[in-house]
């Protein structure tokens, strides 16, 4: 659990309700809209979507970017897309990585999605502390709109930023969100030769 007061602890309960296991290679999209906020009250996911920024990675081909962010209880892995990030600089008058490391977004517009491993090394590049099982599922979330909840950045000790875990080490995400192969099904045959399956030293 993060000390930062504000942030409910939401993504993991929400993605629980809409992960289907059988769905995890079938169709990376897993929930267009996965965050969609429409006011206070008026929103699709189990609290007030707030994550706290740990950081930016690496601009994206197509003009977005990739970054880490967290609730009370878990790290994930984001996009946000360029329009996400046109928007945000001309409300704000800044851009969207100047002085919002350690703020809070609230996460307006969001899809969820599962990438592969290379999608993952080539969108993020090398993530220090993060761990992933073989065969388990990789979900991000595709920011397309964005708040800036607090312009004050909330500074934490270094250790305890440190300390929580990403998502993808929780019990409970790798039951949903892990893969048995089964070699004879050719979409998850696919899925292998993709990238799909990796030790923890590949990471």
């Amino acid at each position: 659990m993060h000390p930062v007061p504000l942030l409910p602890p939401w993504l993991l309960e929400s993605i629980n309700d809409v992960v289907q296991k059988q769905s995890i290679y079938s169709n990376p999209l897993v929930k267009k809209l996965f965050v969609h906020y429409k006011g206070q009250g008026k929103v699709n996911v189990r609290a007030t979507p707030l994550l706290r920024v740990l950081g930016f990675c690496k601009p994206t081909n197509d003009g977005g970017l990739t970054g880490i962010l967290h609730d009370q209880d878990h790290k994930i892995l984001v996009t946000f897309d360029r329009s996400c990030i046109e928007d945000f600089e001309v409300k704000h008058l800044r851009r969207l990585t100047h002085k919002t490391v350690e703020s809070i977004f609230l996460v307006e517009r969001a899809n969820l999605r599962f990438i592969t491993i290379l999608e993952l090394r080539d969108k993020f590049g090398q993530l220090p502390g993060l761990k992933i099982e073989p065969g388990l599922g990789i979900l991000i979330l595709e920011i397309f709109k964005v708040q800036w909840f607090t312009k004050q950045q909330i500074s934490v000790a270094a250790k305890e930023d440190a300390m929580l875990p990403y998502i993808y080490n929780d019990e409970e995400y790798i039951a949903m969100c892990k893969e048995n192969p089964d070699l004879g099904d050719l979409t998850k045959s696919i899925r292998h030769l993709e990238g799909g399956i990796m030790s923890e030293d590949e990471v």
